[in-house]
């Protein structure tokens, strides 16, 4: 927003501007790809309700594999997005 209200120029110091782009970029990514596992997640739970759904067992595990799939998404999310910072 400060560098809009500037006129396009970026008054910050250099070492923030591949910083900002790189926190931009990976939330967008992240989004992305946390909302397209959602949609798989969903998919799942329709086409194999009883395989899914049931003991508490079930949903523990569920739960682990929710953190352990969103850590790869992150992962994969900051990777991608490190070429911004390399670069610079």
């Amino acid at each position: 927003m400060a560098e809009a209200a500037a006129g396009m120029r970026w008054i910050f110091p250099a070492p923030l501007c591949p910083a900002v782009n790189f926190c931009f970029y990976v939330g967008v990514n992240s989004g992305g790809l946390l909302l397209a596992a959602l949609g798989v997640q969903r998919y799942l739970g329709a086409a194999f309700p009883l395989l899914l759904g049931g003991s508490a067992g079930n949903r523990k595990r569920a739960g682990r594999t929710l953190l352990a799939v969103s850590g790869v998404i992150w992962v994969v999310a900051c990777g991608h997005c490190s070429v911004v910072v390399v670069a610079e």
